[in-house]
């Protein structure tokens, strides 16, 4: 699932309160700026896991190294957000977290 948003134009009507629990899942939220290279080795660990419940969301900050054509090429099970500019961490976990299938006790921000 690969979603394009654009840049300044953030959705804040979501709520954690709305999102009800999904028993086991974890969501794992990444956050990147051209690091494609660290960004596949940090999804393959990830796929490595003996748990399986997860959620992987990948919030892409306007990289301009490939990382989203890849994503979408070799991922498909992972959700994309791709954000045309830099937005910062905060905004960038919140797009995260309002993509996320789980409530807040199931989420983990990673930034490679």
């Amino acid at each position: 699932m690969t979603a394009t948003r654009p840049s300044g134009n953030l959705d804040r009507s979501w709520s954690l309160a709305d999102k009800a629990p999904v028993a086991g899942l974890v969501s794992v939220i990444i956050i990147t700026l051209d690091r494609k290279p660290d960004l596949i080795d940090c999804l393959d660990s990830l796929q490595q896991q003996d748990y399986d419940q997860l959620e992987i969301i990948v919030v892409d900050n306007g990289s301009k190294d490939g990382t989203t054509d890849h994503l979408r090429n070799a991922r498909q099970d992972i959700k994309v957000i791709r954000n045309e500019t830099n937005l910062g961490g905060c905004i960038s976990r919140n797009q995260g977290i309002s993509e996320a299938q789980v409530s807040s006790s199931g989420f983990l921000t990673l930034t490679p």
